[in-house]
């Protein structure tokens, strides 16, 4: 018995999607659709799946912005992230590409099954660097750029005195970290 993988898809057209998952349950693969980027990041909280298809991204963001979050998921770092060719603007796919990150792969509808249990055959025959503390380490450095991010950092002494800021906390007092 094959080990049935979970597909996350952004698709917000249901002729499209209905298709993609007919055809994609000839294979041990479950699709899990989200029609748009908050329903996305929500049910990638809530299940773990085994990488994520960009198929149609709604107007509200962009490819690159959507890629962005990704990474910042736990298991983000090594989640295939897949993108249908035709559907992404060249721009968008050159910029993902050039975040630098690995594991970003375009495809066209008809050879999707074949690229996804390909990478899983690939994932199942090798062992992640560093297993479980290399994920723990990771998740804290994603932790850490996501708050750096959003929040307004700053650490102090004992006296009270700053020591550190983030650059949003620069941004938004506009005075440079030397300055503070």
């Amino acid at each position: 018995a094959s080990l049935t993988r979970s597909l996350l898809v952004l698709e917000d057209r249901d002729t499209v999607y209905e298709t993609l998952r007919r055809d994609l349950s000839e294979q041990p693969i479950q699709a899990i659709r989200a029609t748009d980027t908050r329903s996305l990041l929500d049910l990638l909280i809530n299940h773990d799946t085994d990488a994520v298809l960009l198929s149609h991204c709604p107007c509200e963001t962009n490819y690159t912005d959507i890629t962005a979050l990704l990474r910042l998921f736990p298991g983000g770092s090594v989640r295939p992230i897949i993108f249908i060719a035709g559907e992404v603007p060249d721009s968008e796919l050159k910029s993902c590409l050039a975040q630098g990150k690995a594991h970003i792969y375009c495809v066209d509808y008809p050879n999707l099954s074949r690229l996804l249990l390909e990478l899983w055959s690939q994932q199942a025959s090798r062992k992640a660097p560093g297993g479980r503390i290399y994920d723990i380490l990771h998740e804290r450095e994603q932790e850490h750029l996501a708050l750096n991010h959003h929040a307004i950092v700053s650490k102090t002494n004992d006296k009270g005195q700053i020591t550190e800021v983030n650059q949003r906390f620069c941004d938004i007092s506009q005075y440079s970290e030397q300055e503070l």
